[in-house]
């Protein structure tokens, strides 16, 4: 399959097609034609019958997302043609140092928590990032987590690195493990405690691919603060709501059928997911109201409601595991060690680029497959 690179503002076009279109052939081909040339796409003819048929199968599941009378909506993205194991490629959570999810304090009281707060409104939040075609939303997720965490402690919002936690947070405990095969934000928390620095972004550019740690010869731009502790969340959404009234939250969930192409509203996964089911999606929890939560994915600003998700809170289980699997840093501001909320056991705003364009260096750009290239060279 190749790929060309259109206009940005072009690619960030989104549809939402009802049945006539599933109905009627001619109907169904323009509108793949539509597509394709709104994402970028030029298949040769030994590929475009089967790329057909899969955009098929997802517009049909798109349009009967919104003939249901449910509470969210579904409509056309970056995934509608692509197979389920090609979705997969995006995501990429992964238990790699066998973590027995009790090495941290405990949270599970939300006694005294506001109704709602959204950390977006209170300076910890920066811009939605695209983690293209690597397995690194773990990193996506803990860096979310970070920054915000950052920004609480010290009042500034700097946007950090995560391919400084790509290339860095596994190379001393796996050699040669690749980290676009995944991994867990709390693996990442423990190197930038135990590692007592992170890169800014800026000076440490995201690539989609895992490649030597650069710490020793990049700044550490943390300054005086640090990274002393991070606090597990207990299961259940009044335990993430009173995290989330704490800080942002690192959390994980399992990705599947309409979440792919969730365009508005609280969704809830009914039909998605099952709840002995495992995640395999990492993501950042950023803001929770009485009956939702607000969760910034790392898929760009075209996915879902400007790359974000609400999700339904108050469900009988947390929607697709979302409140399992909660996790936040700690940081003091001058290295001290900070008091620590009630756990269960002891325990000036500067935004540089962020989606901008999708997170590349200067003078690349994002190519389909997730790498930053020269345009020519995708």
């Amino acid at each position: 399959m190749m790929i060309f690179l259109l206009l940005a503002s072009v690619c960030a076009i989104s549809a939402v097609p009802n049945r006539g279109v599933l109905e009627s052939p001619g109907l169904l081909n323009a509108e793949f034609k539509r597509f394709s040339a709104a994402q970028g796409r030029d298949y040769g003819p030994g590929e475009i019958r089967y790329r057909l048929r899969v955009f098929r199968d997802n517009l049909k599941k798109i349009v009967e997302c919104n003939e249901r009378d449910s509470s969210y909506n579904c409509a056309e993205n970056m995934f509608t043609d692509l197979s389920d194991s090609e979705r997969s490629a995006y995501t990429g959570l992964q238990n790699v140092t066998d973590n027995n999810f009790s090495s941290a304090p405990l949270l599970s009281s939300s006694v005294g928590a506001p109704a709602a707060k959204d950390w977006r409104d209170h300076n910890a939040v920066t811009g939605v990032k695209n983690q293209g075609q690597c397995g690194s939303c773990w990193t996506f997720s803990a860096i979310g987590a970070i920054e915000g965490a950052y920004s609480v402690a010290t009042s500034v919002l700097k946007v950090f690195s995560e391919q400084e936690l790509l290339d860095c947070t596994y190379e001393t405990m796996y050699p040669g493990y690749d980290g676009c095969g995944g991994g867990w934000y709390y693996d990442s928390f423990n190197y930038v405690k135990e590692s007592a620095r992170l890169a800014r972004e800026a000076n440490y550019p995201y690539r989609a691919d895992d490649g030597d740690c650069k710490m020793g010869g990049v700044t550490n731009d943390l300054g005086t603060a640090r990274l002393t502790s991070y606090v597990q969340v207990d299961k259940g959404d009044d335990a993430l709501a009173g995290a989330l009234a704490i800080s942002p939250v690192s959390v994980a969930m399992l990705s599947n059928g309409d979440f792919y192409s969730y365009s508005s509203g609280i969704y809830t996964g009914v039909g998605d997911c099952q709840c002995n089911w495992s995640p395999n999606h990492a993501l950042t929890a950023v803001a929770y109201g009485t009956n939702f939560f607000v969760i910034k994915n790392s898929w760009g600003k075209t996915w879902g409601d400007g790359g974000f998700i609400k999700i339904s809170r108050g469900l009988r289980n947390s929607v697709c595991r979302a409140g399992d699997f909660a996790y936040y840093p700690i940081f003091s501001a001058d290295g001290s060690e900070p008091t620590l909320p009630p756990t269960d056991a002891p325990v000036t705003t500067e935004v540089g680029p962020t989606d901008d364009n999708d997170g590349c260096p200067s003078g690349t750009t994002r190519c389909p497959d997730g790498s930053c290239k020269h345009v020519h060279m995708c």
